[in-house]
């Protein structure tokens, strides 16, 4: 009988994934801005009061409003039935000045807010 050499185990190499991060998107330090953050589909209106511009959409939108000081209107409705959250922040010079939520199914956010010479 022959003997048969033992032939040494290699370990398998330690394998770690590292989740790419998501890109953050700074929001500018100059004029009014609008971000609507919704991984469905929405639609409606975004602007300065008397001044509302068509939108729809999905994930991550940005909406400069052009105005210095007034009322920014955001209206906007989710265009399905899931309990996803659709997420509307209102930014005057890169500090947010409102923010809303709605989950329910086909859920609305309506908001009005005065923006003052800042």
């Amino acid at each position: 009988m022959i003997p048969t050499p033992a032939v040494p185990q290699t370990p398998a190499p330690q394998i770690t994934v590292v989740p790419t991060p998501e890109p953050t998107v700074i929001m500018p330090d100059k004029g009014v801005w609008v971000k609507v953050h919704y991984a469905g589909n929405f639609t409606g209106r975004v602007g300065a009061s008397g001044d509302l511009k068509q939108v729809n959409g999905s994930g991550d939108k940005y909406y400069q409003i052009p105005m210095t000081e007034g009322i920014v209107e955001v209206l906007l409705q989710k265009e399905d039935g899931s309990g996803n959250v659709l997420a509307v922040e209102v930014y005057q010079n890169g500090k947010l000045v409102t923010g809303s939520t709605k989950a329910t199914p086909f859920g609305e956010i309506d908001i009005r807010v005065d923006i003052t010479r800042g």
